[in-house]
């Protein structure tokens, strides 16, 4: 299994910060360079198939942060082995190889992807095995004391559980397949807002404006089968105020 840090090579800041809280995990980790959304060529994206020619809400961080996942569901899909996948923004929990090797051992080749972490800024949707759906609300402000991730980065606690995801937002932490992979680029591209994603117990909808909108969308249309572990092993600040997609997203 390749288990790869996605990180920009400009922000060596957050590579430094990732070794820092999760140096003490039991594997290597492999840092992929991140397309940089600064330098991205919207026209060829078009002209590849990957994005849809009318859209206009992927700012150039978004789209980065899209072709860099692409990149590796390309890689995946090619092979035989699955791909465990971290932003650079990602703590893990002190025990996290403890209980997510098994869950992947156990679980991942029946499903496409085992998602370990997730925003907690807006609703994640898990159905239990008897079909009860429950959309989980989070109160994070904990996140936001000066220790909280160089404690949780040692953290030894329970086993989570693992649930069916109907939905999640960020890409923060994952395992998937190669056919998981192959499931991905199928329905995740060309990156468009021309549906509507609908959010769960809400009653409204958005369009997508990210690659995780993108995930969501194929979830709603049953295209993909995902599990996802509560609580959360991984988790991250997810502060906009040092996002490179809010940032490009300011300025675009």
């Amino acid at each position: 299994m390749r288990v790869i840090v996605i990180n920009l090579e400009r922000r060596p800041d957050r590579r430094q910060r990732f070794i820092e809280w999760n140096g003490r995990q039991p594997v290597r980790f492999e840092f992929f360079a991140a397309a940089d959304g600064r330098q991205i060529d919207r026209a060829k994206l078009v002209a590849s198939g990957l994005l849809d020619g009318q859209d206009s809400r992927f700012n150039g961080g978004a789209l980065g942060n899209a072709l860099s996942q692409h990149a590796l569901w390309q890689a995946c899909a090619a092979g035989r082995e699955p791909f465990l996948i971290f932003e650079d923004d990602a703590c893990l929990r002190g025990d996290f190889w403890r209980h997510a090797r098994p869950m992947m051992e156990r679980y991942l080749s029946a499903h496409h992807m085992i998602v370990f972490g997730f925003n907690t800024d807006c609703v994640t949707a898990l159905r239990s095995s008897d079909g009860f759906v429950s959309a989980i609300r989070f109160d994070d402000s904990i996140k936001h004391r000066p220790d909280y991730f160089s404690a949780f980065a040692k953290l030894t606690d329970a086993s989570p559980q693992l649930f069916q995801c109907l939905q999640f937002w960020g890409t923060l932490a994952y395992a998937i397949t190669p056919a998981g992979a192959r499931a991905l680029l199928k329905g995740c591209f060309p990156l468009a807002s021309r549906e509507s994603i609908d959010i769960v117990t809400e009653g409204r909808a958005i369009l997508p404006y990210g690659l995780d909108g993108m995930i969501n969308l194929a979830l709603q249309k049953r295209e993909l089968d995902v599990i996802a572990c509560y609580p959360p092993l991984v988790l991250g600040p997810n502060s906009h105020a040092d996002s490179d997609i809010q940032v490009l997203a300011k300025s675009a």
